[in-house]
């Protein structure tokens, strides 16, 4: 009798689903206080005093969201609720609806509050599932398609993004590992610094690892809808695990880590649960049939397919990043970009920025410059990230507007159409703008700023958590050390 409740795991997907989210992010959040100190659930909240506001949500509902007065108790409360949960819905109770809605509530207001100040892309699955639970959807299938989605989704935009043939190239992953190699594991970068400096010395090891991620990400992934089931998670399930493992050994820990919370969803969508005891679309908690051409494998399809087909009629040809939508753009660019972007507003001296609410416009020279990346010198959850004494400061617009992992589709569609993430090392800017040189760099800069200003004013989705306020004004700087501007370039 003691194996029952792990026989009931084995046999019913949304227990097992509710079970894994549960203790996986239990695990983070033991993980990251023992690594670093800090508080899983208030981590988000000490990174940023800045959020970019879903479009078609008000303002003021969104302030109250992301309030910790809401998002606290919510965060909090997902672990508790998911291992009740797993345990209501084993057993006959009919509160299992009630409880799946408040894991939905939950988790949907924490997953807000994270990803609006911090841009992660780490519980979308877990969202979405939660919904799909409420509404009655059969989540074996739901969890199948959004798996797929997701790892799709990452290739894609690396394909349109970056291009084929140059996200492949060595340059590519060595840039994007050489970038974390200057972290340390407690930094968020790479567990086993010997490795990625001996992947970063081989062009032959950065070019397979960037084909095997595209391969993996564009052709495996979707081609788990045409493998028999027992297949399905040793093949693309386990590859994901293992592309998690191996991201946080040779490039970040922290990112290999935080994605951990998606074993759950890699579970019930790929996982084999025994027979399949219901061929509808609309089910309890049973294994469901995802044999081909079954109705839970046409709405797997449906929703995998569906969105990317929809996204291929937008200007990007991606999914636009508007919470609740997300292309799953993870590192889309190829090392031309990376580079250019990176020397342009991380690890050079000059930031894209926007300014605070102000009665009136400041002098920029000489004001703090609050960055979304932490200083190596400064303990992450003691950094300043607001306004002392009303006084005015600038915001770093990185990972806010554009990212290792974001974007915005203003930005996007204007760079594609100025062709200006093409090459960078021979910029193939036309109309009569500079060919290369420094000139090109700026003229490229200055399309970044206008495009963010525009952006911004027209949006208004970048809000000041402590004032409640849209900011708009933003312009390139150059500062110091100290994170103080020194001049402001455009």
């Amino acid at each position: 009798m003691a194996s029952e409740p792990f026989a009931t795991l084995q046999r019913q997907p949304v227990c097992a689903f509710y079970f894994l989210q549960a203790s996986t992010l239990l695990a983070l959040w033991l993980a990251v206080k023992a690594g670093s100190g800090v508080d899983f659930f208030q981590l988000s909240e000490g990174l940023a005093n800045t959020a970019l506001q879903p479009s078609w949500m008000p303002r003021n509902i969104f302030l109250g969201l992301v309030s910790k007065w809401v998002y606290r108790p919510a965060a909090y409360g997902t672990i508790p609720l998911f291992f009740l949960a797993s345990f209501v819905e084993a057993s006959p109770h009919a509160a299992a609806w009630v409880v799946r809605l408040l894991c939905a509530l939950a988790v949907t207001i924490f997953q807000l509050g994270d990803s609006c100040r911090t841009t992660s892309h780490r519980d979308y699955l877990m969202v979405y599932i939660c919904w799909a639970l409420v509404v009655g959807l059969n989540a074996q299938a739901v969890a199948y398609g959004l798996c797929v989605l997701y790892i799709l989704g990452s290739g894609l935009s690396k394909v349109i993004i970056g291009g084929c043939r140059h996200w492949i190239s060595p340059s590519t992953m060595r840039a994007i590992l050489q970038t974390f190699a200057q972290k340390t594991p407690k930094q968020g970068g790479p567990i086993l610094g010997f490795a990625n400096r001996f992947i970063c010395r081989s062009d032959l090891l950065c070019a397979l690892l960037g084909l095997a991620t595209l391969v993996f990400e564009c052709m495996v992934a979707p081609s788990a809808f045409f493998l028999p089931l027992p297949w399905r998670f040793p093949v693309v399930g386990m590859g994901m695990i293992i592309l998690h493992l191996g991201i946080g050994a040779v490039q970040s820990g922290a990112i290999g880590a935080f994605f951990l919370p998606n074993v759950a969803a890699y579970v019930v969508g790929f996982g084999d649960f025994g027979p399949a005891e219901h061929s509808t679309v609309w089910s309890d908690c049973s294994p469901t049939n995802l044999d081909m051409f079954s109705p839970g494998w046409y709405l797997a399809m449906a929703v995998c397919f569906l969105p990317l087909l929809a996204a291929s009629l937008r200007p990007t040809r991606l999914i636009p990043e508007d919470w609740p939508w997300t292309p799953f753009a993870l590192f889309p660019w190829n090392a031309a970009q990376w580079r250019f972007l990176h020397d342009s507003f991380v690890t050079g001296d000059t930031r894209l920025v926007v300014l605070s609410e102000c009665p009136s416009k400041p002098e920029l020279k000489g004001l703090r410059v609050i960055p979304i990346e932490h200083r190596s010198d400064v303990p992450l959850m003691q950094r300043s990230i607001r306004p002392q004494n009303e006084e005015a400061v600038l915001y770093d617009l990185w990972s806010r507007t554009l990212g290792i992992t974001t974007y915005q589709d203003e930005l996007l569609v204007g760079a594609l159409r100025n062709r200006f993430y093409g090459q960078l090392a021979q910029p193939l800017l036309e109309g009569g703008v500079p060919q290369s040189g420094e000139a090109a760099r700026l003229y490229a800069l200055k399309s970044i700023v206008d495009l963010t200003s525009k952006f911004l004013i027209e949006t208004q989705r970048v809000v000041e958590l402590s004032t409640g306020m849209p900011l708009t004004q933003c312009c390139l700087v150059r500062v110091n050390s100290s994170n103080e501007v020194l001049e402001v370039i455009i």
